[in-house]
């Protein structure tokens, strides 16, 4: 492993799954019950 790759030794991501849902539900609220919301993970952003 060289230098570069040791500064993402300790990288994480924490996920607020309950925001996560009231995000959705109000996103249904504006566009409709029958609206498919997809989501969408980007890397190295």
């Amino acid at each position: 492993m060289n230098n570069d790759d040791k500064r993402f030794d300790r990288c994480y991501a924490e996920i607020n799954l309950a925001a996560i849902r009231h995000n959705i539900v109000e996103q249904k609220k504006l566009l409709g019950q029958s609206s498919r919301i997809m989501a969408v993970i980007k890397a190295d952003a």
